[in-house]
Order: C-alpha cells, then structure tokens, then sequence
C-alpha cells in the first residue's frame, strides 16, 4: 500500500544513511514489484574546528557523540553544532556563533566537516538573587556556591555543570536549616543589552519549618544505648537538617562496622508532631563477619608479602572497618602505589567475607642529575639515583654523587623496612665527603647503622636509633 511505501521511506531516512531515496514501481512476472534507488551519504572524515582560542580543539571534539567514519547528514551536521554550542555554553561562552562547511568528497567518499568558531566574550555574572528564602541571607547562600558574581578578583563566569551542582547545594543549605520540604521551583536568567552581563533569579519556596524532638533507639542488643547517643550529631529543638540525620546514621554505622557488625542495617524514621520532628532509629545488628581470605591483586613487580605485611586486617579476626583505613593508609604510605581499592566479598558463609586488595603500582625509581652553586662550595654536579621497590620486595636503595672543583660527595644507603618478615627497620649508609680549598682541607670517612621498631601500628608510631661511625682528616 502507498502507507507502506512512505513508511519504508521514512524507515530508511531514519538511519542517516542515505540522502536520496527513490521508488520506482515496475511490472515483472510477478505483477507489480518496487525497484529501490538510493544514493548513500558521505562518511565523516574529519571534524576540524578553527577560530577556536579560549577552549582546545581535542576538548571540543571529546565531547561530541558523533565521531568519525560515521554517515554525514543534515541532522548530524545540526547535532555536531548544537553540541559545539551546548559545550561553549557549559564554559561560560553563551555568545558563541558557530558556521559549518563541508569539504570535498574524496575517493571513499568520505569528506572533512568544518567548524568555524566565533567565540566572543564570556558572559559575566552581574548578579544572583534569590527569592523565598526567609531564613537564611542571600549571601550566606552566595558563598557555598561555586557560580560567583563578577568582582574582585572574581571572574564571575557562568558554567552550566557548576551551576546545576549550585542548585543542589542552594536546596541541602535551606533543607538543613529546618525546610525538609522546601523546594527549587525555577531559575531565570536576565542579560543586559550587549549580552556581556548576565542575572540570575533564583526561586525557592521553604514551606514549613522543623525542629529535632525526641530520639529513640531500637534493636540495638549488642551497642550500648550511650554509645549509640554519642553518635547523634544533632540536639533537640535544633533546626532539622537531613545532612546530620544522615551523618548520624553514618557514625551508627560505622560504630558497629568497627566491631565486626558489616551487615548491619539501620533505618530511619521520623514522625511529625506539629514543627517538631520526633526521630526512631531502627537497628537490625544481624551477626558477626569474619576475615575469610584476604586476596591481593594488580601487583605486577611488587610480592604478595611485601603487599600483605602493611594490611592489618587478617584472615580468622572479626572484620572491623578502622583496620581496612588503617591498612589502606599504610599501603599508601609505603610510596609504591598510585592507587589502592578495597572490597568486601561475599562468601557461602554469610559470617565471612573475603577482603580484595587491588593496588595499583606506580614508578619507585627516581634518577635526577643537575647541578647547583653556592658560596661555600663553588659550582657542583651532581647525579642521584633512588629505588624505593627494589626487584619488588619493598627495599630501598640510593646513591648520591657530588663532584665540584671543591667538593667530592659520594653516599650510599641501603634500608630494609621489614628485617627478616618482622616490622624491624635496618638500614646502613656508607659515605665519602672531601672538601679542597686552598686553606681549608677536610674529608670525612663514615658510615651509620640505622634500626628501628614498629610501636604501633594503630598509632602508626615508629621508633629508630642511629649508630654514626666517622673518621675525619682536617
């Protein structure tokens, strides 16, 4: 039917393939058939934008949805501009103007699509306003937000993605002063007659205002009802704010948490008795976890022991959360990753969990070579190598060279943080230093033992002592 047919069209238009779509009916031995002639659309080669000064062609070109090799349209041609705009729009360059051109197609039909960039000024904020907000000042608002109005050392640009975080930070700010209900209705943006200033209206409603009541505890057999008050971040008939119901429930949480409780669950309640709001915190404390296995990955030079000493957590003790940021900070410390992730893994046994450490290692060796001059020394040379992985078993090795008309510097140190498997520091350094003047003559022969010994690994507190041996010859 002639329906069938327009839809057919419209099916293959619909895929930007093709730019020409014809339909010629014609009789066969079958009756009337459909002969189908098409013409495809170029494929996109190349995106080029010039006239760009403010913004980088690769950033531009990284965020647009259409990418190269893909079938070149109308529509895609007016895609690609609406993204370029939406981007400068996004940087704070409302007064954009954008031209595109199509280049000459070449043997694969394939062409160049070309973006001439006008960019113009940014647009600068003159001023924010916002209505509706009875309690709270506007500049008390004005200075959790990122937008800033154009002043002093302010350069009162509009950017889109920081204001939408703006929005959300204007609603949690009146939230948390006693307007759980309070909402953002809408914003208007006002500009001046030469489109270089910008107004934003903002209008909020609050609705009616909350005060904390009564707190009340529930399920909570094992915790002591104390310990569980002194995690309550908020007092009673204290303007209602959900970021300290929500830090409130964090700290519960992360008190059982500490003590081996991971699956424990706490739910929040609140009853409203006029503008007061009464809390009930329910606790379902469910059972111990236990330390299953603990499985190291992503370390491709580093040993699995050098890895496994800093965690404090071990396999057969009650899970507790403070090891794992204990044991995530020591990991960090140690200078050999860029990047550690910990995750909890269920097990058969929901009474156990396997703990998943995923490091990701960076470059420990260091080679710096340079030079530097002073009164005392004169001009020097100088070479410096350290390895703080050592063949990946977490040793450390420098060696420093100096060498200048009056000083002759060498220095070699070796440490080992874990003397055999055990938190024991030994190291040793060797060293030769002379200094040649004319009336001066010194040079000083020595080496040092260094030791040291784990306090505790809580406290992170380490104690050393340094034995110095040195021959001098004036």
């Amino acid at each position: 039917t002639s329906n069938d047919v327009k839809n057919a069209i419209k099916s293959l238009y619909a895929t930007n393939f093709y730019g020409q779509i014809e339909i010629e009916p014609f009789e066969d031995q079958y009756g009337t058939s459909l002969l189908i002639k098409v013409q495809e659309n170029e494929r996109i080669n190349k995106i080029i934008i010039k006239g760009n000064k403010k913004i980088k062609e690769k950033e531009i070109l990284d965020s647009l949805k259409t990418q190269t090799g893909e079938f070149l349209s109308e529509y895609s041609r007016f895609k690609i501009m609406n993204e370029i705009k939406d981007y400068y729009h996004k940087k704070g360059f409302l007064n954009v103007e954008l031209s595109d051109s199509v280049g000459e197609a070449d043997e694969d039909n394939s062409v160049n699509l070309y973006y001439q960039v006008k960019e113009n000024e940014s647009v600068r904020i003159k001023k924010i306003e916002i209505f509706g907000n009875f309690k709270m000042t506007d500049n008390k608002i004005k200075s959790l937000m990122k937008t800033k109005e154009k002043a002093f050392l302010q350069e009162g640009l509009y950017k889109e993605e920081e204001f939408e975080e703006d929005k959300k930070t204007i609603l949690n700010a009146i939230m948390d002063n006693g307007y759980p209900d309070a909402t953002l209705d809408s914003t208007v943006f006002n500009y001046s007659y030469d489109n270089k200033f910008m107004y934003i209206n903002i209008y909020v409603t609050q609705n009616e205002r909350f005060i904390f009541g009564d707190v009340s505890f529930a399920g909570n057999t094992v915790a002591d009802k104390r310990d569980i008050e002194r995690r309550v971040a908020f007092k009673k008939n204290a303007p209602y704010s959900k970021t300290l119901m929500d830090k409130t429930i964090a700290a519960i949480y992360e008190y059982y948490m500490d003590r081996g409780y991971i699956h424990v669950n706490v739910r929040s309640e609140e009853d409203r008795a006029g503008s007061t709001m009464n809390v009930s915190l329910n606790i379902t404390e469910n059972n111990l976890a236990y330390i299953n296995d603990i499985i190291i990955s992503g370390n491709e030079k580093t040993e699995d022991h050098v890895v496994r000493r800093e965690i404090i957590s071990k396999p057969g003790e009650v899970f507790k959360r403070n090891d794992l940021v204990l044991s995530h900070t020591n990991l960090f410390r140690s200078g050999y990753y860029e990047d550690v992730q910990i995750n909890p893994v269920p097990t058969d046994d929901m009474s156990k969990i396997d703990l998943t450490f995923t490091v990701k290692e960076k470059q420990t060796g260091e080679f710096n070579i340079g030079g530097q001059y002073n009164q005392v020394d004169g001009l020097t040379g100088n070479i410096n190598i350290k390895i703080s992985n050592l063949l990946g078993k977490g040793l450390t090795s420098e060696l420093l060279l100096e060498k200048g008309a009056v000083l002759t510097n060498f220095r070699f140190g070796f440490t080992e943080p874990y003397l055999m498997g055990y938190p024991v520091v030994a190291g040793t350094e060797l060293y030769y230093t002379t200094r040649d003047k004319v009336y001066y003559y010194d040079r000083r022969i020595g080496g040092a033992l260094k030791s040291g010994f784990v306090v505790s690994d809580r406290l992170m507190t380490k104690f050393y002592a340094t034995y110095k041996l040195e021959q001098v010859h004036t």
